[in-house]
């Protein structure tokens, strides 16, 4: 019987959780369309690296990324780095990434070998 219940209760757990993972998806598609706005609720992301990037959507080895996406990225000089695109700079060449670490990474985007993406932003799934 307290199995029983316990299964019961997981079960209303992983529904809410769906649900609470679709209304965060729903969320950031309506602030992406409708306000052509990016949200990344990072406290290490200022508006001082905002005002460095002037491309949100771009493409790099023929993967179109935009702000948002979660990609891995390996340099040329074999450095590999995992997180959140923040943007582009057109004259410098400059892309920036924020980690998994809560660091800004600032690289040149002709410095990438290999880069795949993890999830696109506003994605279900």
């Amino acid at each position: 019987m307290a199995i029983k219940h316990l299964l019961n209760y997981l079960i209303m757990f992983l529904i809410v959780a769906l649900i609470g993972y679709m209304l965060v998806v729903i969320r950031e598609k309506y602030f992406l369309y409708k306000r052509n706005t990016i949200i990344i609720d990072n406290k290490a992301v200022t508006d001082e690296h905002l005002k460095q990037t002037n491309i949100k959507k771009f493409t790099v080895l023929g993967v179109d990324v935009k702000s948002g996406d979660e990609v891995k990225i390996s340099l040329l000089s074999g450095v590999k780095l995992k997180g959140i695109l923040i943007g582009a700079n057109k004259d410098s060449g400059n892309v920036l990434l924020l980690t998994n670490k809560n660091d800004i990474k600032k690289f040149k985007a002709n410095r990438i070998a290999v880069i795949k993406i993890i999830s696109k932003y506003g994605k279900f799934f």
